[in-house]
């Protein structure tokens, strides 16, 4: 019978003492993040909200930084002469922005956190997607139809956050690790 001492570390221990061992918890750590990626649940529910609030519904849509897209039914609205980008715009203003709480009055607009479909962050950041859209003359469906842009977006952002050394600390770091980067499992 004999005895082998193994040193272990933490992953803030095994930085300092073993960088190529830390290297490779962080190898691993990216390896399972891309094998298992985030739910889309909240950025889909937030974009149906929104698109729900223009009036539209997502018919279709694919996300993804190879190819994205979305379809979106959005009847025409009535109106008292023909619809043009101006009256789109005003809409948006006066039906989608100002009854949630934003501040219409001022220009721009500020979405600085109301989020007030989901409470999650990609509501503003889909309304002011419009919101600028729209301000440059494009129709409502049209920009509508371009979120997919704002949920590639969000999508590579999760992804970086995630595979982040920072995310691994939080979420490995109290694990032991032996200089090499095992993981240490009693």
């Amino acid at each position: 019978m004999r005895t082998v001492t193994v040193t272990l570390y933490t992953l803030a221990e095994l930085k300092l003492a073993h960088p190529k061992g830390f290297a490779k918890v962080l190898r691993d750590w990216r390896d399972s993040c891309r094998s298992n990626p985030d739910d889309l649940s909240d950025l889909l529910a937030s974009l149906r909200a929104v698109v729900k609030a223009c009036g539209g519904s997502l018919t279709e849509w694919s996300i993804g930084s190879d190819s994205s897209r979305l379809t979106v039914d959005l009847p025409e609205r009535e109106t008292d002469g023909e619809l043009d980008t101006d009256s789109d715009f005003l809409w948006f203003l006066e039906s989608v922005l100002k009854p949630n709480g934003y501040d219409t009055l001022h220009f721009p607009v500020v979405f600085s956190g109301l989020c007030p479909f989901t409470g999650y962050c990609a509501d503003d950041d889909f309304l002011e997607s419009i919101y600028r859209s729209l301000r440059n003359g494009m129709p409502l469906h049209r920009a509508l139809e371009t979120l997919h842009e704002v949920c590639t977006r969000h999508e590579q952002e999760e992804a970086e956050s995630q595979e982040s050394e920072e995310t691994m600390l939080a979420n490995w770091g109290d694990n032991e690790y032996t200089a090499n980067g095992d993981e240490y499992n009693d």
